[in-house]
Protein backbone atom coordinates (compact mmCIF):
# COMPACT_ATOMS: atom_id res chain seq x y z
CA UNK A 1 0.00 0.00 0.00
CA UNK A 2 1.44 3.25 -1.19
CA UNK A 3 0.55 6.64 0.71
CA UNK A 4 1.97 9.93 -0.47
CA UNK A 5 4.48 11.94 1.02
CA UNK A 6 2.18 14.53 1.80
CA UNK A 7 0.17 14.54 5.00
CA UNK A 8 -1.95 17.76 3.89
CA UNK A 9 -6.28 16.43 3.53
CA UNK A 10 -7.49 15.67 0.53
CA UNK A 11 -7.59 19.19 -1.36
CA UNK A 12 -10.19 18.42 -4.45
CA UNK A 13 -11.25 21.97 -4.69
CA UNK A 14 -7.61 23.01 -5.81
CA UNK A 15 -6.87 19.85 -7.65
CA UNK A 16 -6.47 20.97 -11.12
CA UNK A 17 -4.46 24.15 -9.28
CA UNK A 18 -2.22 21.39 -8.03
CA UNK A 19 -1.81 20.09 -11.44
CA UNK A 20 -0.69 22.73 -12.73
CA UNK A 21 1.75 23.61 -9.98
CA UNK A 22 3.71 20.08 -10.74
CA UNK A 23 3.09 20.20 -14.68
CA UNK A 24 4.69 22.81 -15.75
CA UNK A 25 6.62 22.97 -19.70
CA UNK A 26 9.94 22.47 -19.41
CA UNK A 27 12.09 25.15 -19.40
CA UNK A 28 15.56 24.78 -21.55
CA UNK A 29 14.23 22.49 -24.10
CA UNK A 30 16.36 21.89 -27.31
CA UNK A 31 15.21 22.94 -30.25
CA UNK A 32 13.76 19.92 -32.01
CA UNK A 33 11.58 20.27 -29.38
CA UNK A 34 10.90 23.87 -29.65
CA UNK A 35 9.98 22.98 -33.39
CA UNK A 36 7.68 20.71 -32.62
CA UNK A 37 5.63 22.75 -29.75
CA UNK A 38 5.72 25.70 -32.81
CA UNK A 39 4.44 23.32 -35.15
CA UNK A 40 1.41 22.83 -32.96
CA UNK A 41 2.48 19.81 -30.77
CA UNK A 42 1.73 20.44 -27.06
CA UNK A 43 4.45 19.71 -24.84
CA UNK A 44 5.31 17.30 -22.40
CA UNK A 45 4.87 18.27 -18.80
CA UNK A 46 7.36 17.88 -16.38
CA UNK A 47 6.66 16.87 -12.70
CA UNK A 48 8.80 17.82 -10.21
CA UNK A 49 7.62 15.84 -6.95
CA UNK A 50 9.40 15.63 -3.88
CA UNK A 51 10.65 11.72 -5.51
CA UNK A 52 12.35 13.37 -7.78
CA UNK A 53 11.28 14.86 -11.67
CA UNK A 54 8.51 12.98 -12.95
CA UNK A 55 7.96 13.04 -16.72
CA UNK A 56 4.25 13.50 -18.56
CA UNK A 57 3.50 13.32 -21.94
CA UNK A 58 0.09 15.39 -23.21
CA UNK A 59 -2.12 12.18 -23.27
CA UNK A 60 -0.62 11.34 -19.42
CA UNK A 61 -1.27 14.41 -18.59
CA UNK A 62 -5.06 14.81 -20.35
CA UNK A 63 -5.90 11.41 -18.16
CA UNK A 64 -4.40 13.33 -14.74
CA UNK A 65 -6.79 16.03 -15.49
CA UNK A 66 -10.03 14.15 -15.97
CA UNK A 67 -8.98 11.76 -12.59
CA UNK A 68 -8.36 14.71 -10.66
CA UNK A 69 -12.14 16.32 -12.03
CA UNK A 70 -13.78 13.40 -11.91
CA UNK A 71 -12.25 12.79 -8.15
CA UNK A 72 -13.71 15.98 -7.47
CA UNK A 73 -17.19 14.82 -8.57
CA UNK A 74 -16.91 11.90 -6.84
CA UNK A 75 -16.08 13.11 -3.28
CA UNK A 76 -18.21 15.61 -3.21
CA UNK A 77 -20.92 13.27 -3.43
CA UNK A 78 -21.97 14.58 -6.78
CA UNK A 79 -21.88 11.27 -9.18
CA UNK A 80 -21.71 7.43 -8.19
CA UNK A 81 -21.32 3.92 -9.05
CA UNK A 82 -20.48 3.30 -12.81
CA UNK A 83 -20.37 7.10 -13.46
CA UNK A 84 -17.35 7.73 -11.00
CA UNK A 85 -14.97 4.60 -12.59
CA UNK A 86 -12.37 5.90 -15.43
CA UNK A 87 -10.99 3.68 -17.66
CA UNK A 88 -7.60 3.98 -19.44
CA UNK A 89 -6.53 1.83 -22.42
CA UNK A 90 -2.96 2.12 -23.86
CA UNK A 91 -0.31 -0.57 -25.82
CA UNK A 92 1.93 -1.71 -23.10
CA UNK A 93 4.40 0.16 -21.51
CA UNK A 94 2.71 3.59 -22.71
CA UNK A 95 2.77 5.03 -18.97
CA UNK A 96 -0.33 3.78 -17.25
CA UNK A 97 1.51 3.43 -13.69
CA UNK A 98 2.85 6.88 -14.18
CA UNK A 99 -0.83 8.43 -14.18
CA UNK A 100 -1.90 6.46 -11.82
CA UNK A 101 1.33 7.42 -9.15
CA UNK A 102 0.76 11.23 -10.10
CA UNK A 103 -2.93 11.15 -9.35
CA UNK A 104 -2.12 9.22 -6.07
CA UNK A 105 0.57 11.35 -5.11
CA UNK A 106 -0.77 14.91 -5.92
CA UNK A 107 -3.96 13.48 -4.45
CA UNK A 108 -3.20 12.49 -1.41
CA UNK A 109 -5.11 8.93 -2.02
CA UNK A 110 -3.79 5.97 -0.60
CA UNK A 111 -3.32 3.69 -3.74
CA UNK A 112 -4.03 -0.54 -3.95
CA UNK A 113 -3.04 -2.04 -6.65
CA UNK A 114 -4.87 -5.13 -8.35
CA UNK A 115 -3.77 -7.38 -10.69
CA UNK A 116 -4.61 -10.56 -12.01
CA UNK A 117 -1.36 -12.14 -10.89
CA UNK A 118 -1.25 -10.82 -7.68
CA UNK A 119 -4.57 -13.52 -7.52
CA UNK A 120 -3.01 -16.11 -8.37
CA UNK A 121 -1.81 -17.23 -4.53
CA UNK A 122 -5.01 -16.39 -2.92
CA UNK A 123 -6.78 -18.80 -4.00
CA UNK A 124 -10.97 -18.72 -4.91
CA UNK A 125 -11.88 -16.23 -2.91
CA UNK A 126 -9.14 -13.57 -2.82
CA UNK A 127 -10.00 -12.33 0.21
CA UNK A 128 -7.08 -10.77 1.04
CA UNK A 129 -7.44 -8.19 -1.69
CA UNK A 130 -10.85 -7.04 0.39
CA UNK A 131 -9.12 -7.10 4.19
CA UNK A 132 -6.36 -4.78 2.67
CA UNK A 133 -9.12 -2.18 1.15
CA UNK A 134 -11.27 -2.38 4.62
CA UNK A 135 -7.65 -1.88 6.38
CA UNK A 136 -7.15 1.34 3.96
CA UNK A 137 -10.77 2.44 5.39
CA UNK A 138 -10.10 1.90 9.10
CA UNK A 139 -6.84 4.25 8.39
CA UNK A 140 -9.60 7.09 7.17
CA UNK A 141 -9.10 6.70 3.55
CA UNK A 142 -9.89 7.93 0.99
CA UNK A 143 -8.31 4.95 -1.33
CA UNK A 144 -7.47 4.70 -5.37
CA UNK A 145 -8.28 1.56 -6.52
CA UNK A 146 -6.27 0.63 -9.75
CA UNK A 147 -7.61 -2.56 -11.46
CA UNK A 148 -5.04 -3.49 -13.61
CA UNK A 149 -4.86 -5.65 -16.95
CA UNK A 150 -8.64 -6.01 -17.01
CA UNK A 151 -8.43 -7.48 -20.18
CA UNK A 152 -6.46 -10.15 -18.66
CA UNK A 153 -9.73 -10.56 -15.93
CA UNK A 154 -12.18 -11.23 -18.33
CA UNK A 155 -12.30 -15.03 -19.16
CA UNK A 156 -14.10 -16.29 -22.42
CA UNK A 157 -16.07 -19.47 -22.34
CA UNK A 158 -17.26 -20.76 -18.58
CA UNK A 159 -13.53 -20.52 -17.26
CA UNK A 160 -12.47 -22.31 -14.05
CA UNK A 161 -14.03 -21.67 -10.98
CA UNK A 162 -10.99 -19.70 -9.81
CA UNK A 163 -11.36 -17.78 -12.98
CA UNK A 164 -14.91 -16.78 -12.09
CA UNK A 165 -14.35 -16.16 -8.72
CA UNK A 166 -11.96 -13.65 -9.72
CA UNK A 167 -14.06 -11.82 -11.96
CA UNK A 168 -17.31 -12.35 -9.65
CA UNK A 169 -15.00 -9.96 -7.43
CA UNK A 170 -13.93 -7.33 -9.64
CA UNK A 171 -17.81 -6.67 -10.88
CA UNK A 172 -18.67 -6.56 -7.34
CA UNK A 173 -16.19 -4.25 -6.68
CA UNK A 174 -17.07 -2.10 -10.02
CA UNK A 175 -20.82 -1.88 -8.65
CA UNK A 176 -19.79 -1.78 -5.03
CA UNK A 177 -21.80 -4.10 -3.57
CA UNK A 178 -19.17 -6.00 -2.03
CA UNK A 179 -20.87 -8.31 1.33
CA UNK A 180 -18.83 -6.55 4.02
CA UNK A 181 -19.59 -9.46 6.82
CA UNK A 182 -17.24 -12.16 5.19
CA UNK A 183 -14.37 -8.95 4.73
CA UNK A 184 -15.39 -7.93 8.85
CA UNK A 185 -14.31 -12.08 9.51
CA UNK A 186 -11.25 -12.18 7.49
CA UNK A 187 -9.92 -9.07 8.93
CA UNK A 188 -10.81 -9.80 12.80
CA UNK A 189 -9.09 -13.57 11.88
CA UNK A 190 -6.38 -11.22 10.75
CA UNK A 191 -5.71 -8.92 13.58
CA UNK A 192 -6.46 -11.43 16.19
CA UNK A 193 -7.90 -9.34 18.56
CA UNK A 194 -11.37 -8.33 19.81
CA UNK A 195 -12.91 -5.37 17.57
CA UNK A 196 -16.80 -5.52 17.27
CA UNK A 197 -17.58 -6.65 13.90
CA UNK A 198 -20.50 -4.38 13.83
CA UNK A 199 -18.27 -1.45 13.41
CA UNK A 200 -16.15 -2.93 10.52
CA UNK A 201 -19.06 -3.92 8.43
CA UNK A 202 -20.13 0.09 8.79
CA UNK A 203 -16.52 1.27 7.81
CA UNK A 204 -16.01 -1.20 4.96
CA UNK A 205 -19.94 0.03 3.29
CA UNK A 206 -19.53 3.43 4.21
CA UNK A 207 -15.82 3.42 2.36
CA UNK A 208 -17.48 1.72 -0.63
CA UNK A 209 -20.20 4.22 -0.97
CA UNK A 210 -17.93 7.51 -0.46
CA UNK A 211 -14.36 6.28 0.03
CA UNK A 212 -13.27 4.24 -3.17
CA UNK A 213 -12.21 5.86 -6.16
CA UNK A 214 -11.67 3.22 -8.97
CA UNK A 215 -9.48 3.43 -11.99
CA UNK A 216 -9.32 0.46 -14.62
CA UNK A 217 -6.68 -0.23 -17.19
CA UNK A 218 -5.95 -2.65 -19.92
CA UNK A 219 -4.17 -3.16 -23.14
CA UNK A 220 -7.08 -5.51 -24.97
CA UNK A 221 -4.27 -6.16 -27.81
CA UNK A 222 -7.02 -6.03 -30.48
CA UNK A 223 -7.02 -2.65 -30.27
CA UNK A 224 -3.54 -2.16 -31.17
CA UNK A 225 -4.48 -3.71 -35.02
CA UNK A 226 -5.71 -0.83 -36.45
CA UNK A 227 -7.29 -2.75 -39.24
CA UNK A 228 -9.10 -5.43 -37.49
CA UNK A 229 -11.38 -2.33 -35.70
CA UNK A 230 -11.10 0.23 -38.21
CA UNK A 231 -8.75 3.02 -36.63
CA UNK A 232 -7.67 5.59 -39.20
CA UNK A 233 -4.56 6.69 -37.54
CA UNK A 234 -2.44 5.66 -35.07
CA UNK A 235 -3.64 4.89 -31.10
CA UNK A 236 -6.31 7.19 -30.12
CA UNK A 237 -4.92 9.50 -27.85
CA UNK A 238 -7.13 10.87 -24.73
CA UNK A 239 -8.89 14.27 -25.72
CA UNK A 240 -8.78 13.05 -29.34
CA UNK A 241 -11.55 11.89 -31.79
CA UNK A 242 -14.19 9.97 -29.79
CA UNK A 243 -14.22 6.08 -30.67
CA UNK A 244 -17.22 3.90 -30.10
CA UNK A 245 -15.40 1.10 -28.30
CA UNK A 246 -18.82 -0.71 -27.91
CA UNK A 247 -18.39 -1.10 -32.39
CA UNK A 248 -14.89 -2.69 -32.08
CA UNK A 249 -16.26 -5.69 -29.91
CA UNK A 250 -12.89 -5.64 -28.13
CA UNK A 251 -13.92 -4.20 -24.87
CA UNK A 252 -16.64 -6.79 -23.29
CA UNK A 253 -19.93 -4.44 -22.87
CA UNK A 254 -19.29 -6.18 -19.27
CA UNK A 255 -16.43 -3.72 -18.45
CA UNK A 256 -17.42 -0.63 -20.60
CA UNK A 257 -20.96 -0.24 -18.72
CA UNK A 258 -19.18 -0.38 -15.51
CA UNK A 259 -17.19 2.68 -16.52
CA UNK A 260 -17.81 6.08 -17.31
CA UNK A 261 -18.19 6.33 -21.13
CA UNK A 262 -15.27 8.74 -22.72
CA UNK A 263 -12.31 6.32 -22.37
CA UNK A 264 -9.09 7.98 -21.76
CA UNK A 265 -6.62 6.75 -24.27
CA UNK A 266 -2.65 6.45 -23.65
CA UNK A 267 -0.38 6.09 -26.79
CA UNK A 268 3.75 6.00 -26.87
CA UNK A 269 5.44 9.42 -26.56
CA UNK A 270 6.46 11.18 -29.53
CA UNK A 271 10.36 11.95 -30.20
CA UNK A 272 9.68 15.80 -29.37
CA UNK A 273 7.55 14.05 -26.07
CA UNK A 274 10.79 11.40 -25.42
CA UNK A 275 13.20 13.85 -25.71
CA UNK A 276 12.37 15.36 -22.16
CA UNK A 277 11.90 11.96 -21.29
CA UNK A 278 15.04 11.11 -21.68
CA UNK A 279 16.80 14.08 -20.26
CA UNK A 280 15.06 13.08 -16.96
CA UNK A 281 16.12 9.36 -16.77
CA UNK A 282 20.17 10.55 -17.29
CA UNK A 283 19.99 9.28 -21.10
CA UNK A 284 21.85 12.31 -22.65
CA UNK A 285 24.43 12.44 -20.15
CA UNK A 286 25.24 8.94 -19.44
CA UNK A 287 25.73 8.85 -23.29
CA UNK A 288 27.85 12.13 -23.65
CA UNK A 289 30.17 10.20 -20.96
CA UNK A 290 30.61 7.36 -23.84
CA UNK A 291 31.03 9.56 -26.27
CA UNK A 292 27.77 9.09 -27.84
CA UNK A 293 24.81 10.44 -28.83
CA UNK A 294 21.12 9.40 -28.46
CA UNK A 295 17.91 10.54 -31.20
CA UNK A 296 14.97 9.61 -29.90
CA UNK A 297 13.65 9.39 -33.22
CA UNK A 298 15.40 6.04 -33.27
CA UNK A 299 13.82 4.45 -30.17
CA UNK A 300 11.56 1.96 -31.06
CA UNK A 301 8.87 1.73 -28.37
CA UNK A 302 6.83 -0.55 -29.85
CA UNK A 303 5.34 -3.66 -27.54
CA UNK A 304 7.78 -2.34 -24.71
CA UNK A 305 6.73 1.08 -24.34
CA UNK A 306 8.78 2.81 -21.42
CA UNK A 307 10.48 -0.37 -20.68
CA UNK A 308 12.60 0.44 -23.70
CA UNK A 309 13.90 3.45 -21.97
CA UNK A 310 14.64 1.55 -18.65
CA UNK A 311 16.69 -0.88 -20.20
CA UNK A 312 18.42 1.86 -22.11
CA UNK A 313 19.61 3.65 -19.32
CA UNK A 314 20.51 0.27 -17.55
CA UNK A 315 22.59 -0.39 -21.04
CA UNK A 316 24.57 2.86 -20.46
CA UNK A 317 25.54 2.29 -17.29
CA UNK A 318 26.61 -1.04 -18.07
CA UNK A 319 29.15 0.21 -20.48
CA UNK A 320 30.05 2.86 -18.24
CA UNK A 321 31.35 0.33 -15.92
CA UNK A 322 32.77 -1.78 -18.34
CA UNK A 323 34.63 1.22 -18.92
CA UNK A 324 35.84 1.35 -15.77
CA UNK A 325 37.41 -1.57 -14.74
CA UNK A 326 41.11 -2.01 -14.49
CA UNK A 327 43.17 -2.93 -16.99
CA UNK A 328 44.11 -6.56 -15.23
CA UNK A 329 40.69 -6.94 -15.40
CA UNK A 330 40.41 -7.23 -11.74
CA UNK A 331 38.93 -4.91 -9.39
CA UNK A 332 35.84 -2.42 -10.93
CA UNK A 333 35.56 0.63 -9.97
CA UNK A 334 31.98 2.08 -8.69
CA UNK A 335 32.85 5.64 -8.25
Amino acid sequence: MNKSNNDDPLDLNSAEDLLDDFLVTPANVEDPLQKSVAAGVEAPRVACGGGGERVLTASQGQCVRRAFKMARLYFAGQVSGASANLLMVGPTGCGKSAVLDEIAERLNLRCLRLTRATCIPLGAEVKPTLVSLLEAFLEGGPVLLHIDELDKFFVQGEGSGWERSNLDMIWNLLDRRISAGPVADSYLKKVERKIEKRSLVECFEEGLRSKLFIIGSGTWQQLQNRRQVGFPGEFPKCGGDPIDLRATKAVPDEILRRFYADVSFLAYPTPAELRPILKAAGIFDLARQLGETVDPANLDLSGVGMAAIRDLRTRLLLRLLDQSEEPSGGAMSLK
